[in-house]
């Protein structure tokens, strides 16, 4: 397959204190389409919002990750392993994807893998790693996975809106 350009994007670990005042949540809201449905995740704005698939496999990094879609009005889907989510992405339904690493069935490497080898333009989906696993190394590794950038977990609110914020300007270009 040629080389497809993508923007890499890296999100470190944060220890400090995140004032979510300053996220511009309206702004996310306009971008995005509105306010989401809480029972659904799914946004109920007038624009076509965007879809963010959460690939994760524990309870509770999927509680806080659909919290923060949903304060900031986004849509979203939640599969718990790769292979769950490279049946998900083959529907071109999603504008990205936050992808744990570690997973049972299929983990995120080998995911991403899966995903940038389907046929269409849901190949070039967003893929962004949400891990604990980071550092120079295994954000490199993630990179020539074909990851568009990483999450370091704990996810600092404001690291989701910059990564969400990179594929609504696209989307609103």
């Amino acid at each position: 397959q040629p080389h497809r350009e993508r923007e890499i994007l890296t999100f470190p670990r944060q220890n400090t204190p995140i004032n979510t005042t300053s996220l511009g949540v309206t702004q996310m809201r306009q971008i995005f389409g509105g306010p989401a449905n809480s029972n659904t995740g799914r946004s109920t704005g007038a624009h076509a919002p965007l879809l963010v698939l959460i690939v994760e496999d524990n309870q509770v990094n999927q509680q806080i990750l659909a919290h923060y879609l949903t304060n900031f009005g986004v849509g979203f889907e939640i599969v718990s392993n790769g292979l769950a989510a490279v049946e998900a992405v083959r529907s071109g339904r999603f504008s990205l994807i936050l992808m744990d690493i570690q997973m049972p069935v299929m983990d995120g490497v080998a995911a991403t893998y899966a995903i940038r080898s389907l046929p269409g333009p849901e190949s070039m989906t967003p893929i962004f790693a949400v891990t604990a696993h980071c550092g120079p190394e295994q954000d490199a590794a993630y990179i020539r996975a074909g990851m568009n950038g990483v999450i370091a977990k704990p996810v600092p609110a404001a690291h989701l809106h910059r990564a969400l914020s990179s594929v609504g300007q696209k989307a609103s270009a």
